[in-house]
């Protein structure tokens, strides 16, 4: 637990493994998944086993992050409590992700998934509809203000009771509805491994629940100047952001039909940035 001035925040970093243990960010607190329950969820199961076993206080901040945080994002303990305590009663939700670019360049996050594993969006509206949710993979705008990647959040309470509850529907659909034991427990292959569908699911339960703004959410403004790209990729990016955000907030289908448009004369075989 991390106290600045009146902000308590308490944010976990999972390891596990002693060799993880020993890479933490002392500025997080530990959380154990080397004895996982159910080790096919990856982190997802300590996350939502924490969720469900302690008591969360709405005066707190709490996040949950892999041993890879700072090398994925290059920000440390120090940049993200600070972070929130600046936007502490000004937002509920502060985004950390990676991977800005895959955020800006695809409509949503279901499609980036579709992209890297083809056929999996159907798979993933079923889930879907399944848990009850209102969300359209195929026409959901998704921008840098209620998309993340890794489950890098750190939020109130409501919005993780909110997480709680879908991540719960989820889990009892992969282990107990007929439909979802076989496809949602079928591999696809990440970075040359064989992973369950199911994990694609998980991590782009954010992207459900801010996807009617509920959250007021917050994002560094280092992700927001795409410092790491410049010249024409930069600009590329920059103004499909622009694209999204500005129909996201007018509902102009101009700003969509103009995004597609920059994104296909750029990528017309793929959006990979390179």
């Amino acid at each position: 637990m991390a106290v600045r001035g009146n902000v308590t925040t308490e944010i976990y970093q999972i390891f596990y493994n002693e060799e993880t243990r020993g890479a933490l960010d002392p500025g997080f607190i530990p959380l154990d998944n080397s004895r996982s329950e159910h080790p096919d969820w990856l982190e997802f199961w300590v996350i939502l086993n924490f969720l469900q076993t302690h008591e969360l206080r709405d005066d707190r901040w709490y996040g949950f992050v892999s041993p890879k945080f700072s090398h994925k994002t290059g920000w440390d303990s120090k940049f993200v409590h600070d972070t929130v305590q600046r936007n502490d009663g000004k937002s509920d939700v502060v985004l950390f992700s990676p991977f800005i670019d895959e955020l800006t360049i695809y409509q949503n996050t279901f499609e980036q998934c579709e992209w890297w594993h083809q056929g999996i969006l159907a798979t993933c509206q079923t889930a879907i509809t399944k848990m009850g949710a209102c969300y359209d993979a195929e026409k959901s705008v998704g921008t840098l203000y209620n998309s993340v990647f890794c489950n890098y959040v750190v939020a109130r309470s409501s919005y993780w009771r909110n997480w709680r509850d879908l991540a719960v529907r989820l889990f009892d659909l992969a282990k107990h509805d007929v439909w979802g034991v076989a496809a949602l427990n079928a591999s696809s292959i990440h970075d040359q491994k064989s992973l369950p569908i199911k994990l694609f699911v998980q991590e782009r339960l954010t992207s459900i629940i801010l996807a009617d703004g509920r959250f007021r959410t917050y994002v560094p403004p280092e992700n927001l100047a795409f410092s790491r790209y410049e010249g024409a990729k930069r600009e590329f990016l920059v103004t499909c952001e622009y694209l999204k955000q500005t129909y996201a907030t007018s509902g102009d289908p101009y700003y969509l039909s103009a995004f597609k448009e920059l994104r296909f004369a750029h990528y017309a075989h793929g959006f990979y940035l390179g």
